[in-house]
C-alpha cells in the first residue's frame, strides 16, 4: 500500500529536516546550481552597416559554453527586435536563484542620451526615438537577469562601437557605449571595447579568423580548467591589448564587476575524496527522502541529485505518490464552477499554465503598448464567471451604505461626467441581471473587501497577466474565437451595426448583436475556460498600475504594483468599443477615479 500525504503527517518531522540539513551541508552549494546561457549574433542588419562576424562569434560563443558544460540555448542569430526581446524573456524566466549564468551579445550597439542599446537586425536608424524605442536597452538586459538573483551572471557585450548609421547618412549623436556599471549584486559586465575604442574584427589582410579578436581570445581562455573567472578576465584583456598593439590598435576590454566569491567556466578537476563525500551525500538524503516518503521529499531529492545513484527508485516511489495523490478528490478542479456564499457570484476554476502574454509585431491594429511578448506562469486561480453584476453590487452598497458619485456618459457628441448619475442610474435601461458600470477602480476594491469579509475568503482584483491568460483560454489568435471580427457579435456585446445607427460616427464591427448597451450577463457564447464576457460588455478594472509596456514587468502573473498607480489597467473593451480594442492582447488605462458607463469589473481568488 502506499503512504501518501496521512502517514506524513505521522512522521517524525525531523527526517524531512534531516533532509534539508544534508542537502545543504553535505552537498557543496555547485551541486544545486544550473549553469546557463544565452548567445545572441546580429550581423545582416538591412537598414544599417552590416557586420562581418558577429553571427560565428555567437556561435563559437556557444560551443565554447557548452563545451565548459553550460545548458547553452539555441543561439539567436539575425534577430528581430520581438525575437530578441522574446529570447530575453524566456531565458530569464527560467533562471533561478543559485544558477550561473553567462549571455553573450555580438553585433551594433549605441549609446543614446546617457543609455545604451543593442540593435536587432531591422532597427531604422533615422531618428534617436527610432532607436530609444526599437532597440534593446542593455538596462533591461541586465536587470532581467539580475531580478532573478543568480548566483553568479556575467554579462558580455562584443559590439563594434562606432557609428553604425553610416548608411543612412547619420550619427544620432551616438559616442559608442557608456560605461555600465553592475545592476545587482552578483554580476559582471564586459564589454569588447573600452569607451572610445572600437573593436578589431581582423589583425590585418592576412587573417582569416571567422571571429574577432576579442571572441577569439575569449573562447580560448576558457578552455583551460581550474582557472578562476577573474584570471580569466585579466588574461582576456591583456591578450587583446597585445595583439591590438601589435597592429597599432587600441583595443581594451572593459570590465565592471560586483562578483563575489570565485567563479570557473571549466571548474578544477575533483579528488577521490570530493566523490566518496557526495556518495555517501547522496546515500544519506535519498535514505531521509526515503523515510519522510512524501512527494516534497523525494523532489527534493532529485532536485539536487537528479543523476543519483538512487534516482531511478526515487523516480519509481515519487511517480506511485503522485498517481495516489491524484486519485484525492480535488476540491477546485479545473473549470468547476462554486460560489462561496448566497450572492457571491459565480467563480470558475482556472487551469494553471504557461502563456505569451501581449500581442506580435504583426498582429493588426496593434499597439507598442501591447509588448514586448513575454511568457508568463501562471498558477491556478478563480476568476468571475461574469462581470460583476448590479444586482451583486446592489447587495454591497446596501450592506456598506457606499454612495454613487456621478458617471461619464456619452451625450451624442461629446463624453461628459454628469453628477445626477451612478451605477443605478446609468441613462440606459439596465436590470440586476447587467454588469454594473459607473464604478470606479476604489469602487471595485471596496467591493472586494466587502466580499472577502462577507464569505470568509480573499477575493481580490484580477492581474492583468491573469487576465489576459483566462482571456485567451490557450488560443493565441487575436480574439479566443480567432482572427477575425466578422463572428464578435456571436461571442461578445461590442460596437455593431445597432450603435452605428445611434452613433453614425463611431468605428462599429459589421454585425448586429441585439444591444446597443449593455447586455445581461452570459448572454454570449463563453471561451474555453466557460467565462463569458471577457472581450466586449463591459471594461473591466484590474490590479496592475499603468505602464506604457512590458519592459520591467514581472516575470510572474503578480500584479505590477510600482509605476503610475494614479491610472490602472483597463481589460476587455466594452459594449461601444471599435475591432481595436476588442483583442485578447488590447489593453487602456483609466484614472482610479474615473466611473464611466462602459467600465465595470470582474474578481479573482487565490486557490489553495
Amino acid at each position: 500500500m502506499i503512504d501518501t500525504a496521512t502517514s506524513m503527517r505521522h512522521r517524525p518531522r525531523f527526517l524531512l529536516a534531516l533532509l534539508f540539513s544534508f542537502l545543504t551541508i553535505c552537498v557543496a552549494p555547485d551541486a544545486l546550481a544550473e549553469r546557463r546561457a544565452l548567445v545572441i549574433g546580429n550581423d545582416t542588419y538591412a537598414n544599417v552597416e552590416p557586420l562581418r562576424n558577429a553571427v560565428a562569434d555567437a556561435s563559437a560563443m556557444a560551443n565554447a559554453l557548452a563545451g565548459a558544460g553550460f545548458k547553452v540555448e539555441p543561439p539567436v542569430l539575425n534577430a528581430n527586435r520581438t525575437r530578441m526581446l522574446d529570447a530575453i524573456s524566456r531565458f530569464a524566466e527560467g533562471l533561478g536563484q543559485n544558477d550561473e549564468v553567462v549571455v553573450f551579445y555580438a553585433g551594433h550597439a549605441v549609446e543614446l542620451r546617457g543609455a545604451n542599446y543593442l540593435l536587432p537586425v531591422d532597427i531604422q536608424g533615422d531618428s534617436e526615438r527610432n532607436v530609444q524605442f526599437n532597440a534593446v536597452a542593455l538596462n533591461d538586459l541586465l536587470t532581467s537577469v539580475a531580478d532573478q538573483r543568480p548566483r553568479f551572471s556575467m554579462m558580455v557585450i562584443d559590439a563594434c562601437r562606432d557609428n553604425p548609421f553610416r548608411k543612412t547618412g547619420r550619427n544620432l549623436n551616438s559616442r559608442g557605449l557608456v560605461p555600465a556599471g553592475a545592476a545587482a549584486a552578483g554580476q559582471m559586465v564586459i564589454y569588447s571595447a573600452s569607451e572610445g575604442q572600437k573593436a578589431l574584427d581582423r589583425l590585418g589582410p592576412n587573417d582569416k579568423s571567422p571571429n574577432g579578436v576579442f571572441t577569439r581570445v575569449f573562447v580560448k581562455a576558457i578552455e583551460t580548467p581550474g582557472i578562476p573567472v577573474h584570471e580569466v578576465m585579466r588574461r582576456v584583456k591583456s591578450e587583446v591589448k597585445r595583439l591590438a598593439d601589435s597592429v597599432q590598435h587600441q583595443q581594451l576590454p572593459a570590465i565592471y564587476d560586483a562578483t563575489e566569491g570565485e567563479f570557473y567556466f571549466r571548474k578544477p578537476a575533483g579528488t577521490a575524496k570530493d566523490a566518496s563525500q557526495r556518495r555517501d551525500a547522496d546515500a544519506e538524503a535519498y535514505a531521509a527522502a526515503d523515510a519522510v516518503n512524501s512527494i516534497e521529499a523525494l523532489e527534493q531529492y532529485l532536485e539536487v541529485f537528479p543523476k543519483g545513484q538512487y534516482a531511478a527508485a526515487a523516480r519509481i516511489r515519487l511517480g506511485a505518490l503522485r498517481k495516489a495523490a491524484a486519485s484525492v478528490t480535488d476540491p477546485h478542479p479545473p473549470g468547476k464552477e462554486f460560489k462561496d456564499c448566497s450572492g457571491c457570484p459565480s467563480m470558475v476554476v482556472i487551469p494553471g499554465g504557461r502563456f505569451v502574454m501581449g500581442s506580435p509585431a504583426d498582429e493588426p491594429d496593434r499597439r507598442d503598448s501591447e509588448g514586448p511578448q513575454r511568457t508568463v506562469e501562471i498558477a491556478g486561480f478563480a476568476l468571475g464567471k461574469t462581470e460583476v453584476t448590479r444586482g451583486e453590487f446592489r447587495e454591497f452598497v446596501r450592506d456598506t451604505r457606499r454612495k454613487g458619485s456621478g458617471c461619464t456618459v456619452f451625450d451624442g457628441t461629446y463624453w461628459l461626467e454628469q453628477s445626477g448619475r451612478s451605477w443605478d442610474d446609468v441613462g440606459f435601461d439596465q436590470t440586476d441581471e447587467h454588469p454594473v458600470v459607473c464604478v470606479n477602480w476604489s469602487d471595485a476594491q471596496a467591493y472586494v473587501q466587502w466580499l472577502s469579509q462577507r464569505s470568509g475568503h480573499a477575493y481580490r482584483l484580477v492581474s492583468e497577466a491573469e487576465w489576459e491568460y483566462a482571456a485567451r483560454a490557450g488560443k493565441r489568435t487575436v480574439r479566443h474565437w480567432g482572427n477575425g471580427d466578422s463572428e464578435s457579435c456571436r461571442y461578445a456585446n461590442v460596437g455593431d451595426r445597432a450603435t452605428k445607427q445611434k452613433y453614425n460616427r463611431w468605428q462599429t464591427s459589421d454585425c448586429d448583436d441585439g444591444t446597443v448597451y449593455t447586455a445581461p450577463v452570459g448572454r454570449f457564447r463563453p471561451n474555453d475556460f466557460g467565462l463569458h464576457d471577457m472581450l466586449g460588455n463591459v471594461w473591466e478594472w484590474t490590479e496592475d498600475c499603468w505602464h506604457d509596456s512590458y519592459r520591467g514587468a514581472p516575470s510572474n502573473a503578480a500584479a505590477w504594483t510600482s509605476g503610475d498607480c494614479s491610472r490602472r489597467v483597463q481589460r476587455g473593451g466594452a459594449w461601444n468599443s471599435y475591432p481595436l480594442f476588442v483583442r485578447s492582447a488590447s489593453r487602456d488605462k483609466g484614472a482610479t477615479l474615473e466611473h464611466s458607463d462602459f467600465l465595470g469589473f470582474r474578481i479573482a481568488r487565490s486557490l489553495p
